[in-house]
């Protein structure tokens, strides 16, 4: 079984940033865990955490602060789904777009969920970063499970 949700308890925020160490690894990571106005959500597939992402909402943007999944559940399907469970509260406020600031790791996965590129790319700690939209009605036919999925090998 697959379930996401956003959490605020201390255990399973201190979860969350235990899964965002072990899938971020040596990539450059913001320094904040979690960052104060964010909202972060919880991916669990059989009872295990397989996921963590975070939203931040700002001057009335919708923000992807961090979106990953451990690499055992990577390439099924569930990082999609958990862009789902964190963008129902810009469904929920009616909001048109929500946005991302994407590594070129995440690139592939974004662009395949229907992002585009929204601004220049720039360089933050070190690594290039890659402004992305999503108009949330495109989230809605979004690539799934047995269809064509361009972020798969």
């Amino acid at each position: 079984m697959i379930t996401g949700k956003f959490v605020t308890d201390e255990e399973r925020l201190a979860l969350a940033g235990k899964l965002r160490m072990e899938i971020f690894q040596d990539r450059p990571m913001t320094e904040v865990f979690p960052h104060p106005k964010a909202r972060y959500a919880l991916l669990w597939v059989d009872g295990n955490p397989a996921g963590m992402g975070g939203v931040l909402v700002e001057d009335d943007r919708f923000m992807v602060i961090e979106l990953g999944i451990l690499e055992e559940y990577r390439m099924q399907g569930y990082g999609d789904f958990l862009l789902r469970v964190m963008a129902t509260p810009a469904f929920d406020d009616r909001m048109k777009k929500i946005y991302a600031d994407v590594s070129e790791d995440g690139e592939a996965f974004f662009l395949a969920t229907h992002f585009v590129p929204d601004g220049e790319a720039y360089a933050y700690l070190g690594r290039k970063r890659i402004p992305m939209a999503l108009d949330l009605d495109d989230l809605r036919c979004a690539c799934s499970k047995g269809k064509f999925n361009p972020y798969r090998p």
